[in-house]
C-alpha cells in the first residue's frame, strides 16, 4: 500500500511564508536601512510576490514594526532581570558589580542581535519623518524601563543625580556605534578589538570605567 504524502495545511504554509518574510525583512532593513528598502525588494528576497507580502503584513511600516518588536522582545529579555534587581542594591560595591554585569549584557546583546542594532542605528541616521507607531511605543517602553532602574539608585543615594534620559540615550547609542565602528574600522580602535576575547575585556573595562565615573559619587 502506498503511503499518502503529507500535506501542509494552509495555516502551516502561511506561517512558513511569514517567517520567510520576516527573515528577509530583518536582513534587508539591517543591511540597507528602512528608507532604502522597498517591499518589492523584500518580497523578492523572500521568493514571493508583492501581493502575498502585502496580504500578510499590509505595508512597510507594519512590517518594520513587526521586525522591530522582535528585537525589542530580545532586548527586554536580556536586560529586564538585571534592571529589576537594581532596586535591591544597597552599597557602592553592589553598584559596581551591577555596572559590570550591565556592560557584559550589553556586549552579549550586540553580539547576538547585530541585525537589530544596525536597524536601529540606520533609523537614527536616516532622520526619517515616517513615524512608525509600534516602534515609537516600544522605544518609549524601553527608555522608561531603563530610566526607572537608574532613577531608583539615584533616589537611594547610590549614584549621583543625573539626567537619566540623556544618560540612557548617550549610553545606548555610543555603545552601539562604538561596536559598529570596531567591525567596520578596527584600525580606529586599535588592538585588540572587541570581536576578540581580549578585546571584549578591554571594551568592558573601558565602559565600566565610563559608567562608574558618571554614576558613582566621589568616595569619602
Amino acid at each position: 500500500m502506498k503511503r499518502r504524502k503529507s500535506r501542509r495545511t494552509p495555516r502551516a504554509d502561511g506561517l512558513a511564508t511569514r517567517k520567510r518574510i520576516l527573515r528577509a525583512a530583518t536582513s534587508m532593513f539591517s543591511a540597507s536601512g528602512y528608507e532604502a528598502t522597498s517591499l518589492r525588494q523584500i518580497a523578492g528576497a523572500a521568493e514571493i510576490d508583492l501581493a502575498t507580502l502585502k496580504y500578510h503584513y499590509g505595508d512597510k511600516p507594519t512590517l518594520f514594526g513587526e521586525v522591530y518588536s522582535r528585537g525589542h522582545a530580545a532586548f527586554v529579555a536580556h536586560f529586564q532581570p538585571l534592571l529589576a534587581s537594581m532596586h535591591t542594591l544597597q552599597t557602592r560595591a553592589d553598584v559596581r558589580d551591577h555596572i559590570r554585569q550591565l556592560v557584559q549584557v550589553m556586549h552579549s546583546f550586540v553580539e547576538d542581535h547585530l541585525h537589530f542594532v544596525r536597524m536601529v542605528l540606520y533609523r537614527i541616521l536616516e532622520d526619517s519623518s515616517d513615524i512608525i507607531g509600534l516602534e515609537e511605543e516600544l522605544q518609549g517602553t524601553a527608555a522608561a524601563m531603563l530610566e526607572e532602574a537608574f532613577q531608583s539608585m539615584c533616589e537611594r543615594g547610590l549614584t549621583k543625580p543625573i539626567d537619566a534620559r540623556a544618560w540612557i540615550t548617550f549610553l545606548t547609542t555610543s555603545f552601539s556605534i562604538f561596536h559598529a565602528t570596531c567591525r567596520v574600522k578596527p584600525s580606529w580602535v586599535g588592538e585588540p578589538v572587541p570581536t576578540t576575547p581580549e578585546g571584549r575585556q578591554r571594551s568592558e573595562d573601558f565602559f565600566c570605567n565610563l559608567l562608574e565615573s558618571v554614576l558613582l559619587p566621589a568616595s569619602g
